[in-house]
């Protein structure tokens, strides 16, 4: 007898089907690379979600800023994140989730925000 898989990776399985792929659409200019912006990203990823019934609950679990000093002299705030996001099929309730790392410096108050 073969367990019921949860309605969550069937659903997850049509997004990433559906999901058209991601160019690099922006440019870091002072370290010279290109990368995907999160601008690209959302409106492309919103749509589908909706429509495949997914909800995303993000938690953060730890979060650590310190001030750093540049070669400059300048003081930057680095921030570390580690984030749980959970995914929801709204028509079962099951869910799955992942944690995820980020880190991020800044030279005003983002550093949070962009990690």
């Amino acid at each position: 007898m073969s367990e019921k898989v949860p309605a969550i990776y069937e659903a997850l399985r049509r997004v990433m089907a559906a999901m058209p792929g991601l160019s690099k659409d922006a440019e870091n200019e002072g370290l010279k690379f290109k990368f995907r912006s999160i601008e690209a990203a959302l409106p492309l990823w919103r749509p589908l979600l909706v429509e495949h019934g997914i909800v995303v609950a993000p938690e953060v679990l730890e979060v650590t800023v310190e001030d750093r000093l540049a070669k400059s002299g300048a003081t930057h705030g680095h921030a570390t994140l580690r984030t749980r996001f959970r995914f929801y099929e709204v028509a079962d309730g099951s869910s799955v989730e992942v944690t995820t790392a980020g880190e991020a410096i800044d030279t005003s108050d983002k550093a949070v925000t962009k990690a």
